[in-house]
């Protein structure tokens, strides 16, 4: 028998077929083992020595591949054919020769799609596990885990609210938050544009003033309104005639077939998907056997392959859509591996593939790879130039036509962002010396816009550029900010949140080397030296270590105290911008007399007056007004007219919300962050939630809105569906609300939907499941998806803290399983049966008492074990 080893059971089911039956293939479920997280597990005093602890909840899939191997005549190692895949099989050859269960004749093999042909051409092909790559991939994870493992501690301890850095997470933060300043610090500048609406032979289009006076016009040239309506003028009294009519043919070429990282961006800007969701789509596509391997930097495709989409092209289009040649294409991403196909359907005869968003991103993949095989679009612009009698005015008409659209009709690549100047549309015909009618003329006023915050495929295409991370992490590194709070997203953008800006800040001015771009893609560079043979992985780590290290001694010896002055200092800019009327930013505006200064607390910083305790005055981190105004202190709104109770604008541990009352009958509610116009109303709109929307019409319960803990929802009958925005909790209507319900209900498979978390913390170290606590039966319990761990009374479920939740976990887990209570030994029950020979009269009555307990026991019994499962 010959044992093969893949990494998921969908593939093992797959493959299994295709070998036959001397073949037994068994999934390892990803990684089997890691380093344990506690210290000591990467020692750098002992060259760099490494222990790997084997994941509890794949104790039982290691014993079943062990007691296969040692039946098998042959191992063949056929994990993914990327980096982690060559480490999973290194792991799994080392923990069998561990076991004394390793065949003698042990081979690796890889494969780029998982179909028939694939894999029994790999299967003749064996070859010996890479080192390099191995060497490559113990480099990064102990990189990860000292920079990790070593910084977090002094953040614990040092910067009050961190919950912890990563060697490119961090910097990633830095990328977002970097652009958060320069929104802040941009300045927004007027400027007008002249546009001429015009007709010719009754068809209308714009032509806009880019001469004035003689004097060329940029974007900016004019900025105030009385030169934009004295040029106005000049235009609506100018007779404009055509001097110059110019046309240029122009060619468009088709993008390359996806690598992951553009597969991320796409999928992002046409289906609104998240990498992550991106990531897990493409990989069940890839285990059913449609796509290639999706973790890659490659963007050419198998010779093949081209051939397959160059037959797909010609029958489903005439001979112009395909080019005499084929087209090759080559990486312009920094740090590009291309050992690996682009991403493409395995079979180009298939044009679907998959149900619901599987499909969707099938369909991209699918034409985004015929397209690029298919001829350039041919296109022809038209730039026609109108000019008053004395040459000192002249008007711009630009139109773009589609002569031959080639690749176009399949695919055509999405943009982040929109170009004003884009003249995409048809210009009538015209000819020399033609004076089109002038039907009006407008003046319009405009501000130079910062820019944008990113979306997740700005920022993916930003780490891509700068080289680092690696594509393949791009999807985990961005949803860890997300899990830690350090970011949020707003209509699917970034938002620094202030806990990430205080770490940026941190790092920024305590670590600086350690998250700048250059250093971290510099490191990129490093290892793919170790991946390819031409740097020892240890020498790496060396260099390292031996700054880190010192670093990270030196600024674990101060205080939280000078830790705080400092980035106090750092931040003074930003905490306390300079006033409209001149005086002192960091004047109390309570006291008057105190000075304000950043201060740490349980919760994380916050800002406070030098006079505490006699001035009490505090304010969040991140809350300087936008005109340098302190934030001001808790505020009366109004009077609901209702209950004649005061609407109060309060400041709490979690930001702003607004109550109706006093004392603990109080009503309150938070404010949302969509809310720029916020006053009485809005705060009476909110204290009135959840609002009743109607009576579902096939149930007849009713429909709520309400906002959560997660954002705006729906909720019904149990079932929740999410709301785009604040507004939408009192704007939708009842058809809206159906529909939401519906698409929800059908996006979870028509399945009851589950409690929601009350709080979600990231992945566990050791199991990598999603750690979250919910509410249970018998009381709030944290849980990794595998174990579950009672929160202690002592502790409120919403401030548990990510290295709480790990330690209850894991507590929990060295308890082992619950175990059942044992019957009482029969000889105690010894006793009761002499009496009772004794007394035959006292036996019955026994009987009788005894009679009702067991059940009551079985009951009790049963209860408790319930109890132990909830934990």
């Amino acid at each position: 028998m010959q044992l093969v080893i893949v990494e998921s059971p969908a593939k093992a089911k797959t493959i299994e077929k295709y070998l036959g039956k001397d073949f037994k293939v068994l999934a390892s479920y990803g990684h089997v083992r890691d380093l344990p997280p506690k210290d000591g597990s990467v020692r750098p005093d002992e060259d760099f020595a490494m222990d790997w602890e084997t994941y509890r909840d794949k104790t039982a899939r290691v014993k079943e591949i062990t007691d296969a191997a040692k039946k098998a005549t042959r191992l063949i190692l056929a994990t993914d054919p990327d980096r982690e895949g060559e480490a999973i099989s290194w792991h799994v050859r080392e923990l069998l020769q561990k076991k004394k269960a390793l065949p003698a004749d042990v081979e690796r093999v890889t494969f780029n799609a998982i179909t028939k042909q694939a894999v029994t051409d790999a299967m003749k092909n064996p070859r010996d596990l890479d080192g390099d790559l191995i060497d490559a991939y113990l480099a990064r994870r102990a990189l990860d885990y000292l920079f990790g493992f070593t910084l977090s501690p002094i953040l614990w301890r040092k910067l009050p609210g961190a919950k912890s850095a990563g060697r490119v997470q961090s910097v990633a933060l830095r990328i977002i938050v970097d652009r958060e300043r320069e929104i802040e610090a941009f300045k927004a500048q007027e400027y007008w544009s002249i546009t001429a609406q015009m007709e010719q032979d009754g068809t209308a289009f714009d032509a806009r003033l880019v001469r004035y006076d003689g004097k060329k016009l940029d974007r900016l040239t004019i900025g105030e309104e009385g030169t934009a309506l004295a040029a106005k003028a000049a235009v609506e009294q100018a007779l404009f005639t055509i001097e110059e009519i110019e046309i240029k043919p122009l060619k468009r070429h088709p993008s390359p077939p996806f690598t992951t990282s553009t597969l991320q961006q796409e999928a992002a800007r046409k289906l609104g998907y998240s990498a992550s969701h991106t990531m897990r789509l493409a990989q069940n596509l890839y285990e059913a056997g449609a796509i290639t391997y999706m973790r890659t930097d490659g963007v050419q495709m198998d010779g093949s392959a081209i051939s397959a989409c160059r037959k797909a092209v010609a029958d489903r289009y005439d001979g112009h859509y395909l080019p005499e040649k084929p087209r090759h294409y080559s990486t312009k991403a920094k740090n590009a591996q291309e050992a690996h196909e682009a991403i493409r359907p395995t079979d180009f005869t298939k044009d679907r593939a998959g149900s619901g968003d599987e499909a969707k991103l099938y369909s991209l993949i699918f034409k985004r790879a015929m397209a690029s095989q298919m001829a350039a679009a041919s296109l022809e612009r038209t730039t026609v130039t109108m000019r008053d009698k004395a040459g000192l005015h002249e008007l711009r008409a630009t139109g773009q036509v589609v002569k031959f659209p080639g690749f176009l009709a399949v695919y055509e690549e999405g943009r982040d962002t929109k170009d004003d100047d884009d003249d995409s549309g048809l210009l009538p015909q015209m000819a020399k010396g033609d004076s089109p009618a002038k039907k009006q003329v407008d003046a319009n006023q405009h501000f130079t816009q910062p820019p944008p915050r990113f979306s997740e495929a700005s920022l993916v295409k930003r780490l891509e550029e700068l080289g680092i991370g690696r594509p393949s992490t791009y999807a985990s590194t961005i949803q860890t900010l997300r899990d830690r709070d350090y970011v949020r997203m707003e209509k699917n953008r970034f938002f620094a949140e202030e806990s990430g800006r205080l770490l940026t800040s941190f790092l920024e001015r305590f670590f600086e080397r350690y998250v700048a771009y250059d250093f971290t893609a510099g490191m990129e560079d490093e290892l793919d030296e170790v991946s390819g043979g031409r740097e020892a992985y240890k020498h790496l780590l060396t260099q390292f270590w031996r700054d880190f290290k010192p670093k990270t001694d030196e600024v674990m010896e101060q205080q939280p105290s000078e830790v705080t002055k400092v980035l106090d200092e750092y931040l003074s800019d930003y905490l306390f911008p300079p006033k409209a009327d001149g005086t002192d930013p960091r004047r109390c505006p309570k006291c008057e007399a105190g000075q304000l200064a950043l201060r740490g607390g349980k919760y994380g910083a916050f800002v406070a007056c030098s006079n505490y305790p006699d001035c009490k005055f505090t304010r969040r981190f991140a809350q300087p007004g936008a005109d340098g105004e302190d934030a001001a202190e808790d505020q009366t709104m109004g009077v609901d007219p209702e209950t004649d109770l005061p609407v109060e604008r309060k400041t709490g541990r979690f930001g702003a919300y607004v109550q109706l009352g006093e004392g603990k009958e109080a009503k309150r509610a938070s404010i949302p962050r969509d809310l720029d116009d916020f006053d009485l109303e809005w705060a009476l709109k909110l204290l009135s939630l959840p609002r009743v929307v109607g009576d579902h019409p096939e149930t007849g319960k009713p429909i709520e809105a309400a906002i959560g803990r997660y954002g705006p929802y729906l909720r019904h009958d149990g079932k929740f569906a999410k709301l785009a925005g604040t507004r939408d909790v009192f704007e939708t209507g009842m058809n809206a609300a159906v529909s939401l319900l519906a698409e929800a209900a059908n996006r979870k498979g028509g399945a009851r939907q589950k409690a929601e978390p009350i709080k979600e913390l990231g992945k566990h170290p050791t199991s990598e499941g999603e750690m979250k606590v919910m509410p249970g039966r018998y009381g709030p319990y944290v849980t990794d998806g595998t174990t579950n761990a009672t929160i202690p009374k002592d502790i409120k479920p919403e401030d548990l803290t990510e290295e709480q939740a790990i330690g209850l976990i894991d507590a929990r887990v060295a308890k082992g399983p619950v175990k059942k209570k044992r019957k009482a030994p029969a000889k105690k029950k010894a006793p009761a049966k002499k009496a009772a020979a004794k007394k035959p009269a006292a036996k019955k009555a026994t009987a009788k008492k005894a009679a009702p307990k067991k059940p009551a026991a079985k009951k009790a019994t049963a209860k408790k074990s319930a109890e132990a499962e909830a934990e």
